[in-house]
């Protein structure tokens, strides 16, 4: 069984060092780290809109169906996710959700992320109690995100499990009283926790 967290390590550094449109001086093996550039995304009146400083040619495509395998059958009446995907060459491998209070959620799941299934977490309330105290807050410009990791696992011939970081940001300010979180993570842990950590305190603004 192997444990993998963040996959890649140089982009924090990229991240840390880049300014909104700027790129970082080439790293000791000469290469050039991609320069970064806003993205912005449409909450539709659901959540706040919001805007991410990302390598340049990076977007954040909608992809509602991502949420799927962590609801109950259809989520229920009244369940309408939100779902982000960067996509690029650069694309950093972050996925960025909203989930309403309608939404039914498989808390199987958020005990125990297993084969293409995530947690869909509606709120800071829905994660697991010792999941939610080891991690820690920390202040982002959409309000306070309680930082963690959650252990998931892909078993075909064996097992792997990934170390997937988890912020899930209460908002201070929501735009539907129905959603009460927007949450950032990182499928198959391509982010690492500083890594993601770094995206919402350094690189989430408002418009």
């Amino acid at each position: 069984m192997r444990r993998m967290s963040g996959a890649r390590g140089s982009l924090l550094t990229a991240l840390v060092c880049a300014g909104l449109l700027t790129a970082c001086d080439s790293g000791e093996s000469g290469e050039e780290r991609p320069a970064t550039a806003p993205v912005a995304a449409d909450g539709e009146g659901l959540v706040p809109d919001f805007v991410l400083a990302l390598p340049q040619g990076t977007r954040l495509d909608r992809d509602d169906d991502r949420l799927a395998h962590g609801l109950l059958g259809d989520g229920g009446a009244g369940c309408r996710p939100l779902a982000w995907d960067d996509t690029g060459d650069d694309a950093p491998g972050l996925t960025v959700y909203a989930a309403n209070d309608a939404c039914a959620v498989d808390e199987d799941v958020h005990d125990h992320p297993l084969n293409g299934r995530h947690p869909v977490y509606r709120s800071a309330e829905d994660i697991p109690g010792e999941t939610a105290a080891a991690g820690r807050e920390v202040t982002t410009p959409l309000g306070t995100a309680l930082l963690f990791t959650q252990t998931y696992t892909e078993c075909t011939n064996s097992c792997e499990d990934f170390d997937e970081p988890f912020a899930v940001i209460t908002l201070s300010s929501p735009a539907d009283p129905g959603y009460r979180s927007l949450v950032f993570t990182s499928l198959g842990a391509r982010l690492s926790l500083e890594e993601l950590e770094t995206m919402v305190v350094d690189r989430l603004s408002l418009p």
